[in-house]
């Protein structure tokens, strides 16, 4: 499966496949440098980053068949309680058709495209608190901290 669809009877030439998706929500929630953290669930993955500008950057992998909810410990940063994110789900894990933030792509797969119209969720969080997100199942999420 390459970034863009071509010769495929079932979807436009040029369409974008899942993994297109993937690099887009990177691009978006993954900052200038990696920083640690780690799970509980072996199903779901977390890798943080650090913005030049001190938000912090989470993507998070949901592998289970069932909704989660992440709690965060943010230890070393002080957030202002704002947040925004992309969501990307698919009925599986190797699913061919996705949805970006709710939107889903054509029946014969990859998402929707063009995603810059598709504005990013966003939030607000009680900083007195852990960190409680909900993350949905077979999903990606790249969120960044405020």
């Amino acid at each position: 499966m390459a970034m863009l669809a071509s010769g495929d009877n079932s979807t436009p030439d040029a369409t974008p496949r899942p993994s297109y998706y993937a690099y887009a929500l990177y691009s978006r929630a993954f900052g200038d440098k990696m920083v640690a953290a780690e799970s509980s669930d072996l199903a779901v993955k977390v890798y943080a980053s650090r913005f030049s500008g001190g938000e912090v950057g989470l993507i998070i992998v949901n592998e289970n068949d069932k909704n989660q909810t992440v709690t965060f410990d943010l230890a070393g940063f002080t957030p202002k309680g704002k947040l925004m994110g992309w969501v990307l789900t698919g009925k599986s894990l190797n699913e061919k058709q996705v949805s970006w933030n709710g939107t889903v792509g054509p029946l014969g797969g990859g998402g929707p495209f063009p995603i810059d119209p598709i504005k990013a969720y966003r939030g607000t969080f009680k900083t007195d608190k852990p960190l409680q997100l909900p993350i949905q199942a077979r999903s990606v999420s790249g969120i960044i901290l405020y």
